[in-house]
């Protein structure tokens, strides 16, 4: 649970939506899956260009009308990898639109 709030924290400090997450920062809330809101977009696009361009595998989901992108944490995961992550969801979101 830790990493996965630590990528909803790290996710959430890019400002790149002004949606909130749909659930409170909280064990009780979720467990090693984190959903963050993206601004609209692509969905499938940004999940391609963060396999081919980065190696990262994370899905990028349409629901609700909205985009969202859902970390899986697992024993295997590291700080590093979500770090990774969060700066292709900068550069790609924040750069390109996607």
């Amino acid at each position: 649970h830790d990493l996965a709030a630590y990528a909803r924290r790290s996710l959430l400090a890019l400002g790149l939506c002004d949606r909130p997450p749909l659930v409170p920062d909280d064990p009780a809330w979720y467990g090693t899956m984190a959903h963050v809101p993206l601004p609209a977009g692509d969905s499938p696009a940004l999940q391609k260009a963060l396999w081919e361009g980065h190696g990262i595998e994370v899905p990028i989901v349409a629901w609700g009308g909205e985009r969202w992108i859902r970390v899986s944490c697992h024993l295997y995961n590291h700080a590093k990898e979500v770090d990774s992550l969060v700066e292709a969801i900068a550069k790609l979101v924040g750069r390109d639109g996607m």
